[in-house]
């Protein structure tokens, strides 16, 4: 192995290694006051249903550039900004704090699938499996991350290429879907309506 590939391969793995530790940190949260959340994260479905569906929304109407330009102001953004520069200097603790950083911001766009995944236990009141799926969750997506390196940017590109027309708009459907299904569960859990 070359030393520029086994500096990359160590950089991938140190940036794979932080994702992994926000997510187990996160796991250990879920776990230990997974029937508190339970309790109040109810409330808050109506609420991300209605952010979902408007976000699915601005994306099936071409609003994804209006959404990006507002990602320029979120509070975090600096110190991602900053993190970044300091990964592509290889710096090992920089690389590790953009694992970090990648984590909880690549948390928020996968929100409705990582939603769904840590629903059904904390529902059915299996905390412990709850923590469980989180840390299988950060894992999985540290491992696209790393696989996504390993092919390399023209594969990841020529797919980009090939399917990028249709990212959009399935996102879009994807967001209203999750959406339908949160009121769904909602409703459901109140009584409002009876399961299909």
């Amino acid at each position: 192995m070359k030393q520029h590939d086994r500096s990359l391969f160590m950089a991938s793995l140190l940036i794979a290694l932080g994702i992994i530790g926000f997510y187990g940190v996160a796991a250990v949260l879920v776990g230990m006051i997974g029937p508190v959340i339970y309790r109040f994260l109810i409330y808050l479905i109506p609420v991300v249903g209605i952010l979902f569906a408007i976000l699915g929304f601005a994306l099936l109407i071409g609003g994804a550039a209006a959404l990006s330009g507002a990602a320029r102001f979120l509070p975090g953004r600096r110190y991602y900004d900053r993190l970044l520069a300091g990964a592509a200097q290889g710096r090992r603790r920089d690389l590790l704090g953009f694992g970090v950083a990648y984590g909880a911001a690549a948390h928020t766009c996968t929100l409705p699938v990582f939603l769904g995944v840590i629903m059904l236990p904390l529902a059915a009141g299996v905390y412990w499996l709850a923590a469980l799926a989180v840390l299988l969750y950060g894992t999985a997506m540290a491992g696209l991350m790393l696989l996504m390196l390993a092919l390399g940017q023209p594969a990841v590109l020529a797919v980009r290429r090939h399917i990028g027309l249709y990212l959009q708009p399935a996102t879009g459907i994807l967001f209203l879907l999750t959406s339908a299904y949160l009121f769904y569960y909602f409703l459901l859990n109140f009584g409002l309506i009876s399961g299909i």
